[in-house]
Order: C-alpha cells, then sequence, then structure tokens
C-alpha cells in the first residue's frame, strides 16, 4: 500500500522542500523507553547500498569466499594475491564492523546485484556465473534468506567499449550503457496479505541490526571440481585479467541522527 501526499489544487506544480531526511524512531522499529521525552533511539534515513569488493587473480583456482567480512582499513586477500588495506572505494561499512553494522546504524535491505570489471575473460565470467552458488545470511545461525546460482544475481550498468581494429587501445566510443535501478535480485516477500483486514502487506525489506551478523557467501566448489581462473583465452590474443567486482545490497540505511 503506497501513501500519497494530498495537496490543495493552487499548491499543484509547486517545490514541497523537505528540511530533514525522514527519520526512524525507537517506536518503529520495536524499541520501547523515551529519556527527557525523547525516544531513546532515533535514526536518519536515507537510500543508500552497502557494497564489499570481491578479487580473483589470473591462474588461480576459485575458493568459497564470503563478502562483507571486513570493514573499512581492514585487510583483504584477494584468492591468489597480495594482502591490501580496504578503502571506502571497496567498501562502506564502518571500521570494526566486519559481518555486521555498527552501532546505531540499522539496514533494510531490498536485494542484490553487482558489478563485474569489464575486462574480464569471457570465459572466466561464464564459468563464475554456472558455476557458483550464492547465498544471503543474516544471524548468528547463519540463516539463509536467499539461495541462488550467480548467474541470477544481475548488473545495472556496464562499460562499452567500441574501437577500430588498427587501434585496439584507442576507444573511439565509450559509455557507462543505461543504467537500470530496478535490476537487481529482489529480496522481498510481494504478494502476502494481511490475515485481519485481507489487505496487502508491504515489505520493507530484510532487517539487519547493529552488531547482527550477514554475510553474502560465493561458493564456486560445489561442481565437479572448482574450475581455475584462466591466464589466457585459448591460442587468442585475449589475457586473463583474473575477476574483479563489487557487490551491493540496495536498501536503506538508518544512521545517527545529528
Amino acid at each position: 500500500m503506497r501513501n500519497f501526499i494530498e495537496v490543495d489544487e493552487s499548491e499543484l506544480g509547486r517545490p514541497h522542500l523537505r528540511r530533514h531526511n525522514p527519520v526512524l524512531t525507537a517506536a518503529m522499529i520495536g524499541t520501547v523507553g523515551t529519556q527527557n521525552g525523547v525516544p531513546l533511539l532515533t535514526l536518519d534515513i536515507i537510500r543508500q547500498d552497502l557494497y564489499s569488493f570481491y578479487q580473483v587473480a589470473v591462474a588461480t583456482l576459485l575458493k568459497k569466499q564470503v563478502i562483507f567480512a571486513q570493514g573499512k582499513n581492514g585487510n583483504y586477500t584477494p584468492l591468489g594475491g597480495t594482502a591490501f588495506q580496504l578503502t571506502a572505494l571497496h567498501t562502506n561499512l564502518l571500521v570494526g564492523a566486519a559481518g555486521g553494522l555498527a552501532n546505531p546504524q540499522r539496514f533494510m535491505a531490498r536485494g542484490i546485484c553487482r558489478y563485474v570489471r569489464e575486462d574480464v575473460n569471457p570465459i572466466d565470467l561464464f564459468n563464475w556465473n554456472f558455476s557458483t552458488y550464492v547465498e544471503f545470511d543474516v544471524g548468528d545461525s547463519e540463516k539463509p534468506y536467499m539461495q541462488a546460482q550467480l548467474i541470477e544475481i544481475p548488473q545495472p550498468s556496464a562499460l562499452q567499449i567500441q574501437s577500430q581494429p588498427a587501434n585496439a587501445d584507442t576507444a573511439t566510443y565509450a559509455t557507462t550503457g543505461w543504467p537500470v535501478s530496478h535490476n537487481f535480485k529482489d529480496l522481498l516477500a510481494e504478494g502476502l496479505l494481511d490475515p485481519d483486514t485481507g489487505q496487502p502487506i508491504t515489505d520493507c525489506g530484510i532487517t539487519l541490526d547493529q552488531g547482527q551478523y550477514f554475510a553474502l557467501v560465493l561458493d564456486p566448489t560445489l561442481t565437479s571440481g572448482a574450475f581455475p581462473v584462466y591466464q589466457t583465452l585459448g591460442g587468442s590474443t585475449a589475457g586473463g585479467t583474473g575477476i574483479q567486482a563489487y557487490f551491493h545490497l540496495i536498501g536503506v540505511l538508518g544512521r545517527s541522527a545529528q
């Protein structure tokens, strides 16, 4: 069910300024109690994804990896690569928030998407897509809220480059494609009805609380044998670059209200 703002006929076409971001109070998330008349918890709500980095080096046998396992300034070791320190480019999980959100953050996950570096070897991409099992776990018991094949997780936009054969290193046309914001793996339970009212139930997403464990698990080892990332593509001149990708949890972030 959607909530619409009623406006008078004379107000049509006039701008309506928002003085502050929407807020999420303690009562809305089940935390009761006040102090000096102020809710114990009030969160500033923004539309912000959670994202994390994934990498496999060239000529490396793929193994199971857990995404969202490190926060900023944490050390990440790519498969077959050298450890490096994560920055805001790689993840927006706060320092010390590995596998969970920092206090007092909350997140409502609505979907999952990914962005793959475009110079990946095509054979590597095919193998990775069709041979990798993906699971989204939440809670200490690692309860799965999504089980899928990697090919089911789409990419909203991609880099497309056109060049002349004689000048393969010089792009004559480049674009990031047409980004489609709704092109993601949906996590919402739509179509449910309230047993009391018979009205549709609005699913706001899977709630991730502060300090609560969550992870996106990628497991390519469930086939007859894990595949290696290629160094070259057969007898062609297409060289391997490994696999690099960003995984995004699509949703709404609640953070400390200033």
